[in-house]
């Protein structure tokens, strides 16, 4: 049985497992991938749940702020995301009959991709001993990801998040040696121009990459 007299979120992973499964005889039997989406998002949200409390992260708050395993959690959240968006992709080519068809179900899974790998990276980054692994992690999933959606399967929307992503991380890694370096009040003016710079240039090439496309397509 799942549920308890008092709350305390121990089997809150169990009830949005049983959710998510309990969704794909609808979401087959309605050939639709909005109903795909919603099996997404529970499915995601039952993992989130699961290694947060078998890593003894605890309650969502700790798992974001203030909790030892975050980053080791939020690491496997994003080798399952991965792993989705390779699995959708694969379903997309070959049973695009029972619902998997369209961007958006990619969307979701590559925006929780790019969340889990800033998540990563920042909390590598903002230590008192930085993850250099971790954080490269973190960079190497979000090239995969820019990489797979400008040359395979083109989605600006997806590019655009992960550069913007990006930018966050390489912003951040400044900012911290910067702040080793002991810097003065011009590292915050240094770090705005690197910041309109970074997203002047991304703007450029998502508009190149855009175009190119457009004219492939034509």
């Amino acid at each position: 049985m799942i549920g308890q007299t008092y709350q305390t979120g121990a089997d809150a992973w169990q009830l949005f497992a049983l959710w998510s499964l309990l969704a794909v005889p609808w979401a087959l039997a309605a050939r639709a991938a909005p109903h795909w989406w919603l099996v997404i998002v529970i499915g995601n949200v039952a993992l989130l749940r699961y290694f947060s409390v078998r890593l003894g992260v605890g309650g969502m708050f700790e798992l974001l702020f203030d909790a030892r395993h975050a980053r080791t959690t939020t690491l496997l959240l994003l080798g399952t995301v991965l792993l989705q968006l390779a699995l959708w992709a694969w379903l997309c080519a070959h049973a695009a009959a029972f619902g998997f068809r369209g961007q958006t179900g990619a969307r979701i899974l590559a925006a929780m991709a790019c969340f889990h790998a800033g998540f990563v990276g920042l909390s590598a980054l903002f230590t008192s001993h930085p993850d250099l692994s971790a954080f490269g992690l973190a960079a190497v999933a979000l090239l995969a990801l820019g990489w797979w959606f400008r040359r395979w399967a083109f989605d600006i929307v997806v590019l655009s998040l992960a550069s913007l992503t990006g930018i966050v991380l390489v912003v951040a890694a400044v900012g911290r040696l910067l702040h080793e370096g002991k810097a003065d009040f011009d590292a915050f003016l240094l770090l705005g121009l690197l910041t309109v710079g970074m997203a002047a240039a991304a703007a450029a090439w998502l508009m190149r990459a855009y175009r190119a496309q457009t004219v492939e397509l034509s």
